[in-house]
């Protein structure tokens, strides 16, 4: 797996999807340090090693968002990550989470119509595109 990191990610997002298709535990989202402390790791398990980790991970999943904190600790004395405190950083996650939740929920209702969203949301139409933008990662018209 050394010679393949950039496959990594793709390896994750493969695990949790299986995960929910097998046990029906939805993850709506891998919070990007997942992806970054994983692909720092040297996984001398190799492939199998990393299954397990994301399957644990997974099940300890209050909700529906997989966090760095819900990594073993291994990983984290392997790689440069070190949150100063991993509450507050979930919370972070969980505020974004939910916002993001929150956006997509307005535009849905208002067929995205994105002026709509908008004003119903009391923020700014520029506010709005650039939240979508960073949700989606995808330019908005």
């Amino acid at each position: 797996m050394r010679d393949r990191i950039g496959d990594i990610p793709l390896l994750i997002t493969n695990f949790v999807k299986q995960l929910s298709d097998r046990f029906g535990k939805k993850i709506d989202y891998i919070v990007p340090d997942v992806f970054r402390i994983c692909s720092q790791y040297e996984w001398p398990g190799n492939i199998r090693e990393l299954q397990n980790v994301i399957d644990r991970a997974a099940n300890l999943a209050d909700g529906n968002i997989m966090s760095p904190d819900l990594l073993p600790e291994t990983l984290y004395r392997s790689t440069d990550y070190s949150p100063l405190n991993l509450g507050e950083h979930r919370l972070k996650i969980i505020k974004s989470a939910s916002e993001n939740s929150t956006i997509l929920e307005y535009l849905e209702r208002n067929k995205g119509n994105m002026t709509l969203a908008a004003k119903e949301l009391g923020i700014a139409r520029s506010t709005l595109y650039r939240k979508v933008r960073n949700i989606t990662g995808n330019s908005v018209n």
